[in-house]
């Protein structure tokens, strides 16, 4: 039995994404959209265009992540 019931006029959500926006890069990555423009300008991150619209591809801010340096808390700085 399914929990969508045909007369509840929502459509099963999609799970798989193959462009974020800005919005959805920030609430997947936990990064600010500020530091995700500041990616996109310097070339750290990779962004397509589709008409006005920016679309981060998830592999892409896969690899902008995996590429941030690690933190080093030992030393005394959080940064």
């Amino acid at each position: 039995m399914s929990d969508q019931s045909p007369s509840s006029g929502r459509s099963p959500e999609v799970t798989l994404k193959l462009g974020l926006s800005i919005e959805e890069s920030c609430q997947a990555s936990g990064i600010g959209r500020t530091k995700i423009y500041e990616a996109i300008g310097s070339g750290k991150l990779i962004a397509k265009k589709a008409g006005r619209r920016t679309i981060i591809l998830p592999k892409h801010l896969e690899a902008y992540l995996e590429s941030l340096p690690a933190a080093d808390f030992a030393s005394g700085g959080a940064a």
